[in-house]
């Protein structure tokens, strides 16, 4: 749930606020009789500048209004840390529970949250991403199917994340500049309907080429380690 303050009512749209910024909510048949004033509702963010012509965030009602005070939950566990995991459940109106370690939903969007979880916890597939030309990237994190790829960087050294290797090549991070080498190849797991969807995609995959590999062999355990 998401607390407005619903500021004025035209054609389409109610104009409204949300913490520091400004904001539109779709009219309806659940939201057509939203009263002015603060109020909190459950949501789901649309933002389309596109199909909407606005570059503000776009939201629709769940809930018709004399619903609004259902507290019916659902819970999602979004497994490793993931840009688009974390983007796609804001949207959908969810908040992090650390006592939980879950994301919280309105049951209104369980089958919306059900599908995603069913692209997080789907069969995983060792994936070898190949960057086919240099790519530099500005003011944002490396990632990879939503996936960070460094933990740390020092003098002579880039540390990835556990579970991703830098299998060869060259990653570079200058200030806010990350630049990584044609010819670099990096190894990680992925779900295998995330890599097939298109919203788990970033820009500069498409100067990129991926392969399934085999999975690496687990350490063996002895008895006296």
């Amino acid at each position: 749930m998401r607390t407005f303050n619903i500021l004025k009512k035209e054609k389409d749209f109610f104009l409204a606020s949300t913490g520091k910024s400004h904001c539109k909510i779709i009219i309806d048949d659940y939201s057509s009789e939203l009263p002015f004033g603060e109020v909190t509702l459950h949501v789901e963010e649309v933002s389309n500048k596109y199909k909407y012509y606005s570059n503000e965030a776009i939201f629709k009602l769940t809930l018709p209004l004399d619903e609004q005070n259902n507290i019916d939950i659902c819970t999602l566990s979004s497994g490793r840390k993931n840009q688009f995991v974390y983007k796609k459940c804001l949207k959908l109106g969810g908040k992090w529970e650390p006592i939980l370690n879950q994301w919280v939903f309105s049951s209104s969007v369980e089958d919306k949250v059900r599908e995603l979880e069913n692209i997080i916890h789907g069969e995983e597939e060792y994936c070898e991403v190949t960057f086919k030309e240099t790519v530099t990237i500005h003011n944002q994190e490396l990632t990879l199917f939503g996936y960070p790829i460094i933990s740390s960087i020092n003098a002579t050294s880039i540390n990835t994340v556990k579970g991703v290797k830098l299998h060869s090549g060259n990653i570079a991070v200058l200030g806010t500049k990350t630049i990584v080498v044609a010819g670099t190849r990096v190894r990680l797991f992925v779900p295998k309907l995330m890599r097939e969807h298109q919203g788990f995609r970033e820009d500069y995959l498409c100067a990129t080429l991926t392969d399934k590999k085999r999975k690496p062999n687990k350490k063996r355990a002895y008895s006296w380690e």
